[in-house]
């Protein structure tokens, strides 16, 4: 069995509310990626000719994943999901996504219509809602959430942060025939001793005050769980509360108050409305008071017990047992009654945050004092996503990493000099990215018998679809055919697409259409062809295979600021920031929800010289606004790692890398249905969400083909597991020699390390071994520790040392 621990942020005062609290370990530390991948995108790989003890490690790491799954689907009980089948809730929406008012088509349970019974069995017809406030989805991070889910790190996190004095939600019962009462002693006779229904609880209505208010009535008290008895003078009564039983007696009685006996224990003289709150924290209320006016006749009084009382004053926080609970206040409309009689109109329940408070996947908001509803979100519906990154190759350029259709395309797209300033595109003079905004693209393979253009990229795309090709081409004279010729070979596969083509025909590579003009061929001298774009194609742009489309630099000769264009003899005075030789915009533009190509929200890289004695070409801002952007977090103390989101629908999720020099930037961009979004319930308070089914996620290191495409965890070391030899670059041959030389993990000791991109583009390969089986052991037990924080990111790598009692010690080494 699963058990949904989640903290609850909520004012916790109320007796009624209680909750169970568990560690949670920072965001980049495991199971993350795994607990976040989901079933499609994890496993468990042992080696097939292991010892046994490899298999049974391996299910123990997979027994625990499946317990950390994220929560999905609706939650048991009444809810309403917080959207629209149209409208999702995206980064940057607000819960007013889900347009109109909740009611009874929403919650049928908690806000069921119903008819009200008053004391004297008059019936009332009602209606109940609740108006949403406008909490926004948004990239946070805040020390106080941080010790609320116990995380010891800086932890951006994807949710709500509410700030003091926020609408979280209106609740209005409604009368459709106004309640009616008559005045007796100031209080709503007919409605004291009834029982009223509010979000699907029950209360007893203790006492109510009719106040002074013209608009509002006064003071309305509530038993919570209440039963109601009557007991005579010289008896006893027992009566069951929330399953105790309560032994009940009258120690004395007048005709205006009464003394009860309670299980042994004596309340106060109470009159009739009054309420005791008895050691177990439950209450006593005097519903009525019938006293002996005849010698020899026997009194009673009617009570009721409740586990709970709640105070509702017009304009005030409400009061939970006697405590206030800040920023829930009551209101009690009154319209005009008859002579002698009040009528109330609607009781309205206002929730405001008065501190602080948080809705993430790991934190409720639960509303204080009734306990009867909740806001829940489940774990962040995002897509897989894949990699670009953007770094520096060699102080003097820049190069760009993109998974295209074919696979990973690396390239270059900006070279300069030691100076910093840029001087052309590429990596440099002799290898060179062939780019142009126009239809017409010219491939210099040599110039001046000297290599030039070393690739360029061919794009095809639509408004709902693209495809993108990093290519070259090579030319020659045919002397077999009396003519020059040029060959298209597709950089990332090695192959040749389209071979000994000649002037005029036309060169198909998927959806991109090339037709080739003119070849110049000079043996010594300049080698170009020409190459005009089809339909749909461009030669400045890169879509990646998951549509996010990347704007090339290419050449302009005035001072243009389109998305890509660069002046290499325009300087910093000239004022054309981003453009010039000085720096350089990167800019991205990701789907939309409708997957529109380019339908997103724009955003840029700012590329220059690191400032240092070599200045070094790197990625110094994010949308012109230093280390991650504006809206960048860093993500763990001191990391230097800083995290932003680009709030739009897909939200495209960027980290810059501060911390070493030069800086770098990688882009992780959601693929197929690309949108973002937030499932956030209403529910009841007692409702829990379903979780995902983790499936099967263990398999031998033979079943490749099931395991490839997954973040994996590879147990056991290259002597027995063929995964693990090909992640660390060693044989199986030669196990323990090699398994040292690569971990620095020997007798008696464990790695636990992490390497990206071995297996599958965007996925994580984690190594948990030992130089023993026993030591593998101790590996797999520290990794699922509770609260070990190993961090499984890229490039994280742990030694442990394993104790004479099997205990062990671990150290980071990077």
């Amino acid at each position: 069995m699963k058990f949904n621990f989640k903290k609850i942020s909520a004012i916790a005062s109320s007796v009624l509310l209680t909750g169970m609290t568990l560690g949670v370990a920072a965001a980049a530390s495991f199971p993350a990626p795994f607990k976040a991948a989901g079933v499609d995108g994890t496993a468990v790989v042992y080696g097939l000719g292991a010892d046994p003890m490899d298999a049974t490690q391996a299910n123990s790491i997979a027994n625990y994943l499946s317990s950390q799954m994220p929560s999905t689907g609706t939650p048991t009980g009444d809810s309403v999901l917080l959207a629209k089948s149209s409208d999702n809730l995206n980064v940057g929406d607000a819960w007013t996504v889900f347009s109109g008012t909740v009611d009874d088509a929403d919650l049928s349970t908690l806000l069921a219509d119903g008819t009200y019974i008053a004391d004297d069995n008059d019936e009332f017809k009602y209606e109940q809602s609740i108006t949403l406030g406008a909490p926004t989805l948004t990239h946070f991070r805040d020390s106080d959430y941080e010790d609320l889910v116990g995380s010891a790190t800086k932890t951006p996190v994807l949710g709500f942060k509410i700030s003091s004095n926020v609408a979280v939600m209106n609740y209005t019962l409604d009368f459709i025939q106004d309640a009616e009462s008559d005045i007796v002693s100031g209080d709503l006779d007919d409605i004291e001793g009834s029982d009223i229904t509010l979000m699907g609880k029950t209360y007893y209505v203790s006492d109510f005050k009719n106040g002074t208010s013209s608009t509002y009535l006064g003071k309305l008290t509530l038993l919570d769980a209440a039963n109601t008895a009557i007991v005579s003078e010289g008896e006893t009564t027992t009566v069951n509360v929330a399953g105790k039983s309560y032994v009940v007696s009258i120690a004395s009685l007048t005709t205006s108050q009464v003394k009860f006996i309670v299980n042994g224990e004596t309340t106060n003289s109470l009159s009739s409305g009054s309420s005791f709150r008895l050691a177990d924290n439950s209450y006593i209320g005097v519903k009525d008071l019938f006293q002996r006016d005849v010698s020899g006749v026997t009194g009673n009084a009617e009570f009721s017990i409740g586990s709970g009382k709640l105070e509702i004053e017009s304009g005030s926080d409400i009061k939970l047992n006697d405590d206030t609970i800040q920023g829930v206040k009551g209101y009690i409309a009154r319209s005009t009654g008859t002579s002698g009689s009040e009528k109330v109109n609607s009781i309205i329940i206002e929730w405001k945050t008065d501190e602080e408070m948080f809705l993430t996947p790991e934190s409720e908001l639960v509303m204080p004092g009734f306990g009867a509803v909740k806001f829940t979100m489940n774990d962040l519906i995002r897509p897989t996503e894949e990699k670009v990154t953007i770094e520096n190759d060699g102080d003097t350029s820049i190069g760009l990493t993109v998974p295209i259709k074919d696979g990973d395309a690396s390239f270059n797209i900006l070279y300069g000099t030691s100076t910093g300033n840029f001087t052309g595109i590429g990596k440099a003079s002799d290898e060179r990215l062939a780019t142009t905004n126009t239809s017409t693209l010219l491939f210099t393979e040599k110039s001046s018998g000297t290599d030039y253009d070393k690739w360029f990229v061919a794009s095809y795309a639509t408004t709902s679809e693209a495809e993108s090709y990093l290519l070259k081409a090579t030319v020659q004279y045919n002397s077999g055919t009396n003519r020059n010729e040029t060959d298209i070979i597709n950089v990332v596969t090695g192959e040749t697409l389209c071979d000994d083509y000649y002037l005029g025909k036309a060169c198909k590579i998927g959806d991109v259409s090339l037709t080739i003009g003119a070849i110049a061929y000079t043996s010594g001298g300049n080698e170009t062809v020409s190459l005009t774009a089809g339909t749909g194609v461009s030669f400045n742009t890169i879509y990646t295979d998951g549509g996010l489309k990347i704007y090339l630099p290419y050449l302009a000769t005035n001072n243009s600021v389109t998305q890509g264009a660069i002046n290499f003899s325009l300087v910093a005075g000239d004022n054309l920031a981003g453009h010039s030789d000085d720096t350089f915009y990167l800019f991205m533009d990701g789907e939309n929800k409708e997957d529109t190509i380019a339908g997103g929200t724009e955003f840029n890289f700012t590329i220059d010289n690191d400032g240092t004695t070599t200045n070094a070409l790197q990625v110094s801002q994010v949308n012109n606004a230093g280390t991650g952007g504006a809206s960048g977090l860093e993500v763990g103390t001191g990391s230097g790692n800083y995290e932003a989101y680009i709030v739009d629908d897909v939200a495209p999720r960027v980290i810059h890398y501060t911390k070493g020099d030069p800086d770098y930037a990688e882009v992780y961009y959601p693929t197929g249905d690309s949108e973002t979004y937030a499932q956030v319930y209403l529910t009841e308070a007692s409702a829990s969400s379903s979780t995902t089914s983790a499936g099967s996620m263990v398999f031998t290191d033979s079943e490749k083909t099931s395991w490839s495409n997954k973040n994996v965890v590879l147990v056991g070391g290259n002597c027995v597991n063929s995964a693990t030899a090909e992640v660390l670059g060693v044989s199986m041959s030669d196990c323990l020699n090699a398994f040292t030389a690569k971990t620095g993990a020997g007798t008696g000791q464990y790695v636990i390390q992490s390497v990206a991109d071995k297996f599958a583009t965007g996925k994580i390969a984690v190594v948990v071994a030992g130089y023993t089986k026993e030591d593998t052991a101790a590996a797999a037990s520290r990794l699922i520790l509770p609260g070990s924080n190993i961090d499984t990111s890229t490039g994280k790598n742990y030694l442990g040392v394993v104790g004479a009692t099997g205990s062990s010690t671990i150290s980071a080494v990077n």
